[in-house]
């Protein structure tokens, strides 16, 4: 029997070496898989879902008129234990109880506009996003589509807010723009609607529920990106994946009617 040639032994080398890499790098992954969850065994054994929240950031969290909580967040908060096919159990907490109640086990998840945080990131983990806040471009219906350099635009932000700092730093990069400052995103986009500003940069969650009252629109994907995620123990990455499965399912722009019913809402409450 001939010996193999050298360049097929080299082949053979190659391919064991790569073989071995990834099974290597899979060993995290089977880590994780087989690693105990406490937080989902105790939903599980359970059937509740324990989720903290503020309930006093309308439209996402709030209380509806018999004290219970609702909102954007709430209604989807359902919907993810419903697929779970658990029963949710909300907390109301204050925002900086939050993360101490996830801590401590009050609560195996928290939400309420929460950005993903790299320093927190050895004691929770998140789930995907499911809503952007960020900040969205406005303009009138009947005008065409401002020019994302906003040159020549007389541009209507709240006074100090994250709108305010992203046209100062618009205006550092050179461009040629007039701020239009405002001590409430009420007079901004009224501000829009007279004719006194050509365009408003505001939080998205404003532009969902009153940009249509004052005859504006919005152009997707935010000019500055601030995704939401709901927060979980770091070790719950069965939890975690549970929650990102229903996530995922969601269809494109599925707060949108939500955001028009609460917006509506408070306009009937003259908010």
């Amino acid at each position: 029997m001939k010996p193999l040639p050298y360049r097929t032994y080299s082949l053979l080398l190659a391919g064991l070496l790569s073989m071995l890499a990834l099974w290597a790098a899979g060993i995290p992954r089977l880590k994780m898989a087989f690693a105990p969850d406490p937080t989902w065994q105790r939903v599980r054994m359970t059937g509740i879902w324990r989720v903290g929240l503020d309930p006093s950031f309308p439209p996402l969290t709030m209380l509806d008129e018999k004290g219970k909580p609702d909102g954007v967040e709430v209604r989807l908060l359902r919907r993810v234990a419903a697929k779970m096919r658990v029963r949710l159990q909300i907390t109301a907490l204050s925002s900086d109880a939050l993360y101490p109640a996830l801590w401590s086990g009050q609560v195996d998840s928290i939400i309420g506009g929460l950005p993903f945080d790299p320093l927190l990131t050895r004691d929770v983990c998140y789930s995907h996003s499911y809503l952007d806040g960020g900040l969205l471009l406005l303009w009138p219906e009947k005008q065409p589509q401002p020019t994302l350099s906003l040159a020549g635009l007389r541009v209507a932000v709240i006074w100090g807010g994250e709108g305010d700092r992203y046209l100062r730093d618009t205006l550092r990069r050179g461009s040629h723009l007039v701020p239009k400052r405002y001590l409430t995103s009420r007079e901004a986009l009224t501000a829009v609607q007279s004719g006194q500003a050509d365009a408003a940069i505001l939080d998205a969650i404003t532009a969902y529920t009153q940009a249509g009252k004052y005859g504006l629109r919005w152009r997707e994907p935010p000019l500055q990106s601030l995704p939401y995620h709901i927060a979980m123990p770091v070790g719950a990455h069965h939890l975690q994946a549970a929650v990102n499965g229903v996530l995922k399912q969601l269809p494109p722009q599925w707060y949108l009617p939500l955001f028009a019913e609460f917006g509506q809402r408070q306009s009937c409450k003259g908010e």
